[in-house]
């Protein structure tokens, strides 16, 4: 009946996972079936051509066959069922080497079932020769069957053992202290530093551009009454003030719940608040305020669903209304991390089910398959306030930095409502208003026309205050969510400080898209894989506004968009074009500007020849007074030589053109072009000895005051990493064309924490710089630049690098020690912590050894559940488990927190062997064959014993420090009527305290005496 139950359940998940787009390797749990007898839980593996896999490792368990693994080089030594020889590499499966099965090994590191780590997949058909068994496999429900003659020890195994291996509420799972009301989880440190010198010589002239800059920031992140806090300091450094305070920052969110269902109703930030982005506009992202949401802003994606239910009780999952499945919860937690989830998820229900079979609801959700949208009839809001000019920090020292910002008042509100699922409509109302002007003098400055050419007309929110209304309806085609369109209409009214008058702005937007799978079209050896375009059209009208909105506002802009892009076979190509005008209203001269851009980005690989790659950007401008061009490309072709070197050429190119009809002083024609073709080779040095890279440039370039060409020979070598150190050298020398000399240093640290630091010089003679394609030279250049990064979280014995902010990730921390006192608990001024204890992780599934104060680290893991298991095989025999319980243990990761886990020891270094010989008054020996020595405590208490062989030969080992009375059995005495002689029958043993050394006691021979054989 139990059978029945968990295939029904297996084939209704299969049904789900069946309806899932299949990826190129995918696990699950499924069971096995041997003789229609045995029943155990396996983990498969699907792979995208429908196949089954077949793990080796836990076949080789169940069928009895010997084998050996290095999980470094990916090698499996075993036996076959007949006692032949064979292999598994990452090439195949082969007995006395011949290949078994010639598909290549699928390797899973980490699979979904305890215990199941670094796992080999191979094939049924390699399976049956491997385990001598016919292997079949079902593809319909996802089940292994086996039919063996041999016997096996799984044959006699009571099947109700497997069918108890359904969820359950674990008890003993090591959690994070509960945080308190306020917590302090991580530290985080960054800071980049930059020294760049750039020198441009000529004809009667030197120029000096000497900078030095850089930022330092700390920042510190926690919880205060449920909620989470994050403050951040800056400090600047520059040449004139190298500790130039920048100001403090900072955010907390929390939410509101309901006083009478305890469930959440509102949610909201202080400080940097989020503020509202889209494809139309960014509003309140740049505030130091409020905001407040009436819906979860931030809602969990399903498979990030977690939380607690009482420590007893189960989880009953019911998703898009399918069959419900029970989860296992661990101290009252359960996670979605692992479930397996249909796609799309439209809804679900989480119940608790009580020890007592009772049903109390958690929570439902739905979820809209259209994105982040309300659902029909569904309002959803929020509304913010704040400040705006002070870049979201206070206390900011030298005005320079605030970048000449005016301060402004606003606030804005964003509503959206759902027509339909597919259709939404949203309105966003915002305001500003200047309550401090920077400066008493406010300069409007008219934009050059070689501006207006390269970026068209533009408004600074700095001198901006007023008033905008936008409002979009975003519609999906309900029948192919692939087909979709937007329209956006807004008004606004502005006033310049800086003119008297208060101008009206409106703007109209219309975009559509469509995508389609091109699959189904693959015919002989072309195979489409999907196709995509997008059309937009757009007016803004110059004095358009958008309040609260950040930096320059782009508007005065009407025409066009069309973009696409196309992928088959191994080619994936996409591109844009865009027609739009400018300065239509003709408010400075030169009258309306054209604008024409467009973008190719296109790559393929030529079997047997290359890997092909293009990259362009090209833009025009024109008016009546002149025009601009400016354009960039980058052509590349690669292949990768036997796998050992790479091998590349190509050709990039800039332009920057600005011709005017009529020059004059306002007006000079500029140029600039640049051209280098290139050749590049990367070549591994054998043996693991680093990189060494060749590459050979020819340059071209020419500007309206200088031109120079050359060829250039450049040489690179990256030293092999060295405890964790990387080391990069490169030169270049030019030999044709004007002269000179390239060299760069890159030095570069990663701790295994993940904080990273790295130090690069780099020195450059008659090199250059690009803005906007246009090309600038130098004579030489010298540039330093220095970066750090870290992350530090609070463990036993203080702040440690985490290299890692994420506050949705966690840590964990295992101390191994000697228990002297044999509390089960870490007493610092008492126990010992050892180093070398090895320990099994399941989110690595390798075995790391705590270091000299005994402990164990982890990086920053995903929060959820995970396995820490003693490595018996490699424990030092000197030492033992304070309980077999300690052997396996589950522990929880929660974000922002620590999991701590002490792991008691004893020690074992004691052992004690010697020779029982009882006899009579004739000194005739009794046989004594399976008599039993028996060492004790000072509480009188058995520790361990022995049983003596024919000769009376006994051994005791794995004793702690401490002292023992050894002695020959009580039952053997009493029955036997054996008389104790003075210090022969009762040795006293001391065993000094040591955990390192081994303490053997030899030749504890004891003696006793029998009236009659």
């Amino acid at each position: 009946m139990l059978n029945r139950i968990k295939k029904n359940l297996i084939l209704a998940f299969a049904g789900m996972l069946l309806a899932l787009p299949v990826f190129a390797l995918d696990s699950t749990v499924s069971y096995i079936n041997v003789n229609d007898r045995a029943y155990q839980d396996v983990e498969i593996v699907i792979t995208d051509k429908s196949e089954i896999l077949l793990p080796f490792k836990q076949l080789a368990d169940l069928f009895n066959i010997p084998y050996t693994a290095n999980r470094v080089d990916k090698h499996i030594g075993f036996k076959t069922w007949d006692g032949k020889d064979g292999m598994i590499t990452t090439q195949g499966v082969f007995v006395q080497d011949a290949p078994v099965s010639k598909r290549k090994t699928e390797f899973l590191q980490q699979g979904i079932m305890d215990g199941v780590f670094n796992e080999a997949y191979i094939t049924a058909d390699a399976a049956s020769r491997i385990f001598g068994a016919k292997f079949e496999t079902n593809y319909e429900d996802l089940t292994l069957s086996a039919q063996v003659e041999r016997d096996i020890p799984l044959l006699h195994t009571n099947n109700s053992a497997v069918e108890d291996k359904g969820p359950k509420a674990y008890q003993d799972v090591v959690s994070p202290k509960k945080p308190g009301k306020i917590t302090l989880n991580t530290v985080g440190l960054r800071s980049n530093l930059l020294s760049d010198s750039l020198t441009v010589k000529g004809q009667g002239y030197r120029t000096l551009n000497d900078t030095f800059s850089g930022s330092t920031q700390a920042s510190i992140n926690g919880n205060i009454y449920g909620g989470k806090y994050r403050i951040e300091a800056t400090e600047y450094h520059y040449r004139s003030d190298a500790f130039m305070f920048g100001g403090i920052t900072g955010a907390y969110k929390n939410s509101i719940k309901d006083k009478e269902t305890g469930k959440e109703k509102l949610w909201y930030e202080l400080g940097k608040v989020k503020g509202r982005t889209d494809v139309d506009a960014s509003i309140g992202t740049n505030i130091f305020g409020a905001q407040i949401w009436n819906y979860d802003y931030e809602k969990e994606r399903p498979e990030k669903i977690n939380g607690y239910v009482k420590p007893t009780s189960l989880v009953r999952l019911t998703v898009n209304d399918l069959e419900p499945v029970t989860l296992s919860t661990y101290a009252g937690y359960y996670t979605l991390k692992d479930v397996q989830l249909p796609n799309p998820v439209k809804s679900i229900k989480l119940e608790e089910v009580n020890e007592d079979g009772s049903v109390e609801l958690i929570k439902e959700e739905r979820y809209s398959i259209y994105g982040d949208k309300p659902f029909e009839k569904e309002h959803r809001g929020s509304a913010y306030a704040g400040v705006w000019g002070y870049q979201n920090r206070f206390f900011r020292e030298g005005g320079n930095i605030y970048r000449g910002n005016n301060k402004k008042v606003t606030a804005g509100i964003d509503y959206q409502y759902g027509i339909k699922d597919n259709i939404t409509f949203e309105s966003r109302v915002t305001g500003d208003k200047l309550y401090e002007k920077n400066g008493t003098s406010i300069v409007y400055r008219v934009p050059t026309n070689d501006t207006l050419l390269v970026s068209g007309t533009q408004k600074s929110v700095n001198y901006l205050e007023g008033a905008t209304a936008l409002n979009s309806v975003e519609w999906v085609n309900p029948k192919n969510k692939n087909i979709k369109g937007r329209l956006t209409a807004g008004a606004s009214v502005a006033h310049d400080i800086r003119e008297e008058h208060t101008h009206a702005g409106y703007i109209v937007k219309a975009a559509g898209e469509y995508e389609k799978d091109l699959e189904k079209y693959q015919r002989g050896i072309f195979k489409p894989k999907r196709a995509a375009g997008r059309l937009e059209l757009f007016q803004t009208s110059p004095d358009f506004y958008i309040a609260s909105s950040d930096s320059t506002s782009k508007n005065d802009r009407t025409g066009g968009k069309v973009s696409g892009n196309v992928s088959f076979n191994s080619t994936n190509a996409g591109g844009s074009y865009s027609r739009y005008y400018s300065n239509m209203n003709h408010r400075y001269r030169g009258g309306t500007i054209k604008f024409d851009e467009a973008s190719i980005n296109a790559s393929t690989k030529i079997p047997k020849v290359a890997n092909l790659r293009f990259n362009s950007y090209y833009r025009r401008g024109e008016n009546e007074l002149g025009r601009n061009k400016n354009y960039f490309y980058d052509a590349n072709a690669s292949r990768d030589i036997a796998r050992w070197a790479r091998v590349q050429a190509g050709r990039r190119e800039s332009l920057y053109d600005t011709e005017y009809d009529t020059p004059n002083s306002l007006d000079r024609n500029y140029h600039s072009k640049y051209t280098d073709n290139y050749a590049q080779l990367d070549v591994p040095i054998p043996g693991n000895h680093g990189r060494f890279t060749l590459g050979h440039n020819i340059v071209r370039y020419n500007t309206a005051a200088y031109k120079n060409g050359y060829n250039m020979f450049r040489f690179g070598y990256t030293f092999p990493t060295w405890k964790r150190l990387t080391l990069g050298l490169g030169y270049g020398f030019r030999y044709s064309g004007q002269g000179g000399n390239d060299f760069n240093i890159n030095i570069g640290y990663r701790a295994k924490s993940g904080q990273t630091m790295s130090v690069g010089y780099q020195y450059s003679e008659n090199g250059g710089y690009f803005i906007d394609n246009m090309f600038t030279p130098t004579t030489n250049r010298h540039s330093i630049n220095f970066v750090f990064n870290d992350a530090f979280q609070i463990f036993h014995n203080g702040l440690k690098s985490v290299g890692d902010e994420d506050l949705n990730k966690g840590l964990f921390e295992a101390i191994a020690f000697v228990d002297v006192n044999k509390n089960g608990k870490y007493d610092k001024k008492i126990d010992v912590p050892i180093q070398n204890v090895p320990l099994i992780t399941s989110w690595t599934g390798e075995t790391s050894v705590t270091n000299k104060r005994g402990r164990v680290y982890s990086s920053s893991l995903e929060q959820g559940i995970y396995t820490v298991s003693i490595d018996m095989n490699q424990l030092p025999i000197t030492v033992a488990p304070f309980t077999n319980d300690l052997i396996n243990k589950k522990v929880k990761i929660d974000g922002g927190q620590t999991t701590q886990l002490e792991i008691p020891l004893i020690s074992t270094v004691g052992s004690v062997s010697g020779t029982l010989k009882i006899f009579d008054d004739f000194q005739r020996d009794l046989k004594i064959t399976d008599f039993v020595v028996v060492i004790l405590d000072e509480n009188g208490e058995e520790v361990n014993y022995s049983t003596v062989d024919s000769t009376g030969v006994f051994y005791i080992s794995g004793l702690a420090p401490g002292n023992y009375t050894l002695k020959l059995d009580e039952k053997f005495i009493d029955a036997y009527g054996l008389e104790m002689l003075p210090e022969k029958s009762e040795i006293s043993i001391s065993i000094p305290y040591d955990y390192k050394t081994p303490v053997d006691f030899t030749e504890q021979n004891l003696e006793y005496k029998t009236l009659a054989l």
